[in-house]
């Protein structure tokens, strides 16, 4: 995997291919990606992004991407930390696995804010098991379910909600 080393700001000069997943080291609590108005394509199965440094209760740490595009034959961006925020600001997340925007269950306190953003993935645009806040405005997000929240507070100003399954009873 690409292991970015600290905290800091990091930005595309042109488009490219990250031929693994991006993963921040576990020094970097505080990490914003500026794609710059370009595009990221990368080739990982699993995840073009994956965020796994905790914070704790008192200090979170916060991960951002904006102003681009990612492409990901997998999954899109996957937040596995506990006391971890998640912001995107002007993305379009264009994901061929299960998720754009993914959590996992055993993780608390997760807060995930998206605007004027796009996502758009095969199984759930969003998935969100994890406790904590989801910030939904201007939005798009498009899945065979659109938004599927298990646990925390869900607020919605504008955007749209497209579920592409199959109708079921």
């Amino acid at each position: 995997y690409s292991n970015i080393g600290g905290s800091g700001t990091y930005q595309l000069l042109e488009s490219i291919t990250a031929n693994s997943r991006i993963v921040p080291s576990l020094f970097a609590s505080n990490v914003t990606f500026d794609l710059n108005g370009y595009t990221l394509t990368s080739t990982a199965t699993d995840e073009a992004f994956l965020f796994s440094r905790a914070g704790s209760a008192a200090s979170h740490n916060s991960y951002t991407i904006t102003n681009g595009t990612i492409i990901a034959p997998g999954d899109g961006i996957q937040l596995l930390a506990n006391y971890a925020d998640l912001t995107l600001n002007g993305v379009t997340v264009n994901a061929a696995g299960d998720y754009g925007i993914v959590t996992n269950g055993t993780k608390t306190g997760n807060n995930i804010t998206v605007t004027d953003s796009d996502i758009t993935a095969d199984n759930a645009g969003i998935y969100k098991p994890s406790n904590g806040a989801l910030t939904l405005t201007n939005t798009d997000v498009e899945g065979n379910v659109a938004v599927y929240v298990k646990s925390g507070t869900v607020a919605i100003n504008g955007g749209s909600f497209t579920g592409t399954g199959a109708k079921a009873d």
